[in-house]
């Protein structure tokens, strides 16, 4: 199917026909993320469950532990 890059702003966009959106579970305000592979761009739902998040976790972005100082007040640790 073909379709037509459009200005948005000073973004681009295209039209999802509603047949690809149907078929994929694409609804309006769902959220997506944006990939190259072989200078094609895909397009494929947002995962948004523990795991994935999890599964993003490696050395380079893991931080060490934070300590906050002594107990003050009424909190509990």
């Amino acid at each position: 199917m073909k379709t037509t890059i459009t200005p948005w702003g000073n973004s681009l966009a295209i039209r999802i026909p509603k047949p690809f959106a149907l078929q994929s579970g694409m609804v309006e305000g769902a959220e997506v993320t944006l990939t190259l592979k072989n200078n094609c761009i895909v397009i494929a739902k947002a995962e948004k469950n523990l795991a994935s998040l999890l599964a993003q976790i490696n050395e380079k972005n893991l931080h060490s532990e934070i300590d906050f100082g002594e107990k003050i007040g009424n909190e509990s640790w």
